[in-house]
Formats: C-alpha cells, sequence, structure tokens
C-alpha cells in the first residue's frame, strides 16, 4: 500500500472536503484538524504528500513548513489559505520560499490542486517542481 497523503486543517467541513476530494481520485488520507497531532504522526509513519492550512490555532503553517522542512525534507508540502488580506499573500509566498511544493487560495481550483497533488505525490525530492503559484 502506498503512504497515505496527510491534510493538515482545523477546518472541519474543509478537512472533510479535502478527504472526499483525494479519496475519489484514489489517495489514501488521514486527516487532522491539528498540526502537532499530524507531526506527531508523522514522526511515527510515512506520508506522500502533506497538505496544510496556513491559519490554525496552536501552530501555523509556517511553522509547520518549517518543522517539515528540518524534520522531513524530503515530504512535499502544499500550502492553502482561505483569507483573503495582504499579510496571507505575503505568507503563501513566503512559503514557497521556504520550500511548499505549491500553494493555492480556496476555494480551490480542484483539477489544479490534483494536478499538483499527484506531480508532488511522484516527485523524489519534497521540492517545487515547475508548479504554477495558484494563489493568483
Amino acid at each position: 500500500m502506498s503512504d497515505p497523503v496527510f491534510v493538515i486543517d482545523d477546518d472541519e467541513f474543509f478537512r472533510q472536503f479535502l478527504t472526499s476530494l483525494l479519496r475519489r481520485q484514489g489517495h489514501e488520507v488521514q486527516s487532522y484538524s491539528s498540526a502537532r497531532e499530524a507531526i506527531r504522526a508523522l514522526r511515527r509513519e510515512k506520508a506522500a504528500v502533506v497538505i496544510s492550512d496556513l491559519y490554525m490555532p496552536e501552530m501555523d503553517g509556517i511553522e509547520v513548513m518549517d518543522t517539515l522542512r528540518s524534520e522531513f525534507p524530503l515530504i512535499p508540502v502544499i500550502a492553502l489559505s482561505g483569507s483573503i488580506d495582504d499579510s496571507i499573500e505575503a505568507c503563501l509566498k513566503l512559503m514557497t520560499v521556504m520550500g511548499a511544493y505549491a500553494v493555492f487560495r480556496k476555494p480551490l481550483d480542484e483539477t489544479a490542486f490534483l494536478a499538483a497533488v499527484d506531480t508532488a505525490r511522484a516527485s523524489k525530492s519534497g521540492r517545487p517542481a515547475r508548479i504554477r503559484d495558484a494563489t493568483t
């Protein structure tokens, strides 16, 4: 069995939406409402891709990205955010600089998102390929 996709989002509705979307495409998915819980799970088992919301209680997406890059540098990370202010734009750009495989704004362009997940899953390095910045 292949490694699962980890979904981290404190918004239960959106987390369930992503889980369902990914499972319909044949991905095994583990979903987490807490970044700390997801990172604990990653220390016990592998993930093919991590999809993380940017704004969450306890630990935000920047902290998640920093932890993942230091402890699991080969796992591709896809960053998401539903916020529309200028600071989120800057944070999403920072996620790209920090090594996010792709970044997306909510609501998602499902086709582009699924393509990014598939490409990230096929990646061996966890580093961005020529995936467009989906925030624009």
